[in-house]
C-alpha cells in the first residue's frame, strides 16, 4: 500500500484514496489486494502520462546525410510539425472578437515554424 499512496501524492483524489487505505486494512486480504489493485490500475496512467519525455531531435554531425533527414522528418512528424515545414504557409489573421479556441488555435499554429525550426 505504501507504493500506491507515494504514488498518488498531489493527485486530486488523494483524500478518497486514505480513506480506502484506511478502511482496508480491517479487511480480509483478498479484498486488500483486489482494493489495492484497483487503486493502482486507476492512477498508473495518470503516473504514465506525467514520465513521459519525448526523445531529443536527431543531431547532424556531417555525415550520413540521408539518415538524418528520415530521422529529422520523422521527428517532426512526430511533434505535428512536418506539415509546417512542407507547406510553409502562414496561418490567416484571426478576424474581430474571435473566441477564445480560436485565439488558442491560432497562437498555436503560429508558433509551430518556430518549434520546428529550434529542433535544427
Amino acid at each position: 500500500m505504501a507504493v500506491v499512496i507515494l504514488v498518488m501524492r498531489g493527485v486530486k483524489h488523494w483524500p478518497a484514496m486514505q480513506h480506502i487505505a484506511s478502511k482496508s486494512a480491517s479487511r480480509p486480504a483478498v479484498e486488500q489486494n483486489r482494493m489495492q489493485q484497483l487503486a493502482w490500475d486507476h492512477f498508473v496512467p495518470f503516473v504514465s502520462m506525467m514520465s513521459f519525455t519525448p526523445p531529443p531531435p536527431p543531431v547532424f554531425a556531417g555525415e550520413n546525410y540521408h539518415i538524418w533527414v528520415v530521422k529529422m522528418k520523422t521527428y517532426l512528424q512526430a511533434q505535428d510539425l512536418w506539415s509546417v515545414v512542407e507547406n510553409d504557409i502562414e496561418p490567416p489573421p484571426l478576424r474581430a472578437n474571435p473566441p477564445i479556441a480560436q485565439i488558442r488555435q491560432h497562437t498555436e499554429e503560429n508558433t509551430k515554424k518556430h518549434k520546428a525550426l529550434a529542433c535544427l
